[in-house]
């Protein structure tokens, strides 16, 4: 999943905006200050049916490029250990924030270093 800047203005108090939205049919918190732009899948015929359920916009795409073309300010990882090793350091050289679920993939130490100089190298 991939956030970039809210549509709302700053001086929107969270509570104000996030019951104007919807951001993952409440499934992501909605006092985070950003909004869905892009999700990353594997094969984009098999979640036709997200289209039915994504807020009007968001791009629902299995090419990398596309999704980061988004300039992110946030990506969540929520797909595998693979997932982690192919999108965390990118995310964080671009200097965006990248959040993991498969907090298993971090068992990997060579992995875990990696992503510790990305993160350095995009100022996180």
């Amino acid at each position: 999943l991939l956030f970039g800047p809210s549509a709302y203005p700053e001086d929107v108090p969270s509570s104000s905006a996030s019951s104007s939205r919807s951001a993952l049919s409440d499934g992501v918190a909605t006092s985070v200050p950003h909004e869905l732009c892009a999700v990353l899948v594997r094969d984009v015929s098999r979640h036709a049916a997200a289209h039915s359920w994504l807020p009007a916009g968001v791009l629902v795409t299995s090419s990398p490029d596309a999704f980061f073309a988004c300039a992110p300010d946030i990506v969540v990882e929520a797909a595998s250990r693979a997932a982690v090793a192919a999108l965390a350091e990118r995310t964080l050289r671009s200097g965006a924030d990248f959040f993991v679920s498969s907090v298993g993939a971090l068992a990997d130490a060579q992995l875990e270093q990696r992503i510790a100089t990305a993160r350095e190298s995009g100022g996180r």
